[in-house]
């Protein structure tokens, strides 16, 4: 099943509010967590801006559909438990640590897409 991109990033952006109203931003490493949750929702809606309107190849769509429906399903209630604040933080850590490796692979086929057609072109 296909999502859309904002709904999964939406899902993500409400991980950081679970943690607001859970008040699970007390500790060092929470306070950190959250700034590298914040950065995150900020490159991912600038990935999503940028690639908005724009006809990107296959790779391209394929890297981005991948990060899209991995965030909507790790981001599921079931895959997300607040019930217990360390397992919730140590899931969001690793979730927000997958995200950043394929949301720069999308990154990357941008930037090989953009080479190639440069080269193309010369």
């Amino acid at each position: 099943m296909e999502h859309h991109p904002n709904t999964a990033l939406a899902k993500f952006t409400s991980l950081q509010s679970t943690m607001e109203l859970c008040e699970w931003n007390r500790r060092d490493e929470e306070v950190a967590l959250l700034r590298e949750l914040k950065e995150q929702d900020r490159k991912l809606q600038a990935l999503l801006l940028k690639l908005d309107g724009t006809q990107s190849d296959y790779q391209i769509e394929a890297k981005l559909r991948n990060l899209i429906d991995y965030i909507d399903r790790e981001t599921k209630p079931a895959n997300m438990p607040t019930d217990d604040r360390d397992t919730f933080i140590r899931k969001v850590k690793t979730l927000n640590d997958d995200i950043t490796t394929k949301r720069q692979a999308v990154e990357n086929a941008i930037t090989d897409s953009q080479t190639t057609r440069v080269a193309f072109a010369a």
